[in-house]
Order: structure tokens, then C-alpha cells, then sequence
């Protein structure tokens, strides 16, 4: 099955575009809601936190390079209960999809295609999806991520630089007053929960040609990230202060505003395209992962075929929500943030990394 392979450049620009697209979108708002004008402390607090996460999360996959999650699963705890911890990790990946097709599809809808169906917007997505997963898999993936990843870094900054005129820097103050350390700590929970997607990487290390560089890349990619994003939720803080907290897409908001010498201005087109496709490289990521892991655990040898039944599994989920609400607050509310997160970026990772090297040290004993 595994036919493909990934250099280390590769895997760091896909866990930076997958860590940063849905982040811009979805994240800034919650975390200023929470921690006020110390939003910017949360999303420092969540980007740590994510690093010793994505460090635990390679360490484990390091211990075997030539493995997937759901392969070195089973060689650790055993093929039935190593099958059965791996079925968050499933119900992730295809949840997942649909929460991010339907928020995707939606906000397409708002900003460019307000007279098209969310759900041709939908079907089109999944089109271009198999297309991109089924020719050569997660390396096709890569490489649009080698092109997408640093248009992705060039937007922001450039919204960075042509807002600054807009900013009163005085909007960061005070500092830790308005917030109790208990509030930044809740204001970075949904960050947090979209830098801990580095959990792909347990379906991905396996394919790299040189797994010893995973670690140093994968760090990067994070690091990278979430710099991004705690730069723009300061210039978000500092353009509209509490005023953010009442928006859905401040990110979004702010290109809106932008205007230079009656010369550059109403990019907010270009910003979504370039946004689009950051997260299209997530989707096509998790579409990958649910079918790739789909097959192993199954015991199905062409994983391409699983592909249309992932997709499909998406948009179903895609457009059962009832509306944005749903997919964007209710979902990452009542499953991401309680559920998801803890027990898949925290507690099964540790839990096979500890086992992991408990049974090495009681192998090294023995013999």
C-alpha cells in the first residue's frame, strides 16, 4: 500500500497550511470573547502547548517510522484493543470533514457565491477532493502544499502590514487585568484544539523518505503557525478592540478595510482564494487519512477505493448541519474542545507512548 513518499519540506508546509486556514477562520473570536485584549497571551499559551503536543505526538511515531497509527496501534497494545483506540482517531477524521466542508461551503457562500446552494458548493469541493487524493495520494497533497503554504504566509503578512495604519497599540492594555489567568487559559482552548490537529502526523511520518527530520520539520510547521496566527489576533485586537468579540470572521473583517493610495484595496476576493486553498490542503489531508486509515483497520487493500465512501460520509455530515452555528460554534463546543481534544491529542498519545517505551524497558530487563 504504501507506494508514496514525503521529503521533510513537504511535511512541514502541510502541518502549516492545516494548522492555519480554519484557525484565521474560526478561532480569533472565541479567544477574544474568553481573554479580552489578552487574547494575544492565549494564543501564545495554546502555540506552546501545541509544540510539546506535536513533540509527543512524533516521539511516539519516531519509535515506529515505518508505521501508521492504526499499524503501531495494534503492535503495541495488541490487534483488538490497538484496533479499538484507534476508532476516535476515525470518528475524527470523518467528523471532521463534514464540520469543515459545511463551514467551508458556508463561508464561500457568504463572501463570493451568495446565489449558489451551499451544497453544489459542497459537491464541488468533494469533486476536486477525490481528484486530488486518488491520482497520488498524500503526495499530490504536498506538493500543492509547497505552493499554497508560502502564498499563505505572503497574504498574511501583507494584511499585516497594509493594517497597521488602523491599529492603536494602546488597545493591548492593560495587560492581565480585564482577564484572570483562568480566562486566558479558556482563550486558548480553541486555538489550541486546531494547532493539536498535528495528530495527522501519525498517519503521515510513515511515508517520509528521511523520518529522522519529522521532529525538526514538524516543530517548525507548528511554530510557523501559530506565529501567524497570534500576529494576526494582535492586529485584530488592536483594530477593533472588544468590537471583534461581536464579529464572526474578524480576520476577514480587517481586509475589508484595507485601502492604499486608492491603489490596492477590495482584496478581500484574493484573501479568500488563497485561504480556500489552505484549506482544501486540510481537507484533502483528513480525506487521505480517514480512507488510508479506513483500509488498514478494515484489512482492505486498495485504500482509493475507501475514498468515495469517506467522501461521501462527508457530505452527508456536510449538510446535516442544520446551519453555520451548528458547524462552526455547537460542534467545536460540544465535541472539539471537551471530547476530541483531550482524548485524542493528549490521552491516547501519551497512554502509546508511555506503554511503548514501558515495554522496551521491560524487553531490555528480560533479556
Amino acid at each position: 500500500m504504501k507506494n508514496m513518499s514525503l521529503s521533510g519540506n513537504q511535511l512541514f508546509w502541510m502541518i502549516f497550511t492545516m494548522q492555519t486556514g480554519m484557525c484565521l477562520l474560526l478561532s480569533i473570536t472565541p479567544t477574544i470573547i474568553h481573554a479580552h485584549q489578552d487574547a494575544w497571551i492565549s494564543v501564545l499559551v495554546a502555540g506552546l502547548g501545541s509544540l510539546f503536543l506535536t513533540w509527543i505526538i512524533v516521539k511516539l511515531c519516531m519509535r515506529y517510522p515505518n508505521m501508521t497509527l492504526i499499524e503501531f496501534s495494534r503492535s503495541i497494545l495488541g490487534k483488538w484493543l490497538g484496533s479499538l483506540i484507534v476508532v476516535p482517531y476515525l470518528i475524527k477524521w470523518y467528523s471532521i470533514l463534514g464540520a469543515i466542508l459545511r463551514q467551508c461551503s458556508d463561508f464561500l457562500h457568504l463572501m463570493l457565491f451568495d446565489r449558489t446552494p451551499f451544497w453544489v458548493l459542497i459537491l464541488m469541493i468533494v469533486i476536486l477532493l477525490v481528484y486530488v487524493t486518488i491520482t497520488r495520494g498524500v503526495e499530490t497533497i504536498a506538493r500543492c502544499a509547497e505552493v499554497i503554504g508560502p502564498l499563505l504566509i505572503v497574504t498574511v503578512l501583507i494584511i499585516f502590514v497594509l493594517s497597521i495604519k488602523y491599529m492603536d497599540w494602546h488597545k493591548l492594555l492593560p495587560v492581565m487585568v480585564d482577564s484572570k489567568p483562568v480566562d486566558i487559559l479558556k482563550g486558548s482552548l480553541p486555538p489550541m484544539s486546531f494547532f493539536a490537529e498535528s495528530t495527522i502526523l501519525t498517519m503521515l511520518i510513515a511515508f517520509m523518505t528521511k523520518p529522522a527530520a519529522s521532529m525538526s520539520k514538524a516543530l517548525r510547521g507548528s511554530i510557523v503557525a501559530f506565529m501567524m496566527i497570534w500576529i494576526i489576533t494582535i492586529a485584530v485586537v488592536i483594530s477593533f478592540a472588544q468590537l471583534a468579540a461581536g464579529m464572526r470572521y474578524p480576520f476577514f473583517v480587517m481586509t475589508g478595510f484595507i485601502s492604499t493610495m486608492e491603489f490596492i484595496q477590495n482584496i478581500d476576493a484574493y484573501v479568500v482564494i488563497i485561504w480556500f486553498f489552505s484549506v482544501f490542503i486540510k481537507l484533502a489531508l483528513y480525506v487521505f487519512a480517514a480512507s488510508y486509515g479506513t483500509a488498514q483497520w478494515l484489512g482492505i487493500k486498495n485504500w482509493r477505493a475507501v475514498i468515495w465512501f469517506v467522501v461521501a460520509v462527508g457530505f452527508v455530515i456536510a449538510v446535516s448541519f442544520k446551519n453555520v452555528d451548528q458547524s462552526s460554534i455547537d460542534y467545536p463546543a460540544m465535541y472539539r474542545i471537551p471530547f476530541d481534544f483531550p482524548i485524542t491529542a493528549i490521552a491516547i498519545p501519551v497512554l502509546l507512548l508511555v506503554v511503548s517505551l514501558f515495554r522496551k524497558k521491560t524487553a531490555k530487563e528480560g533479556g
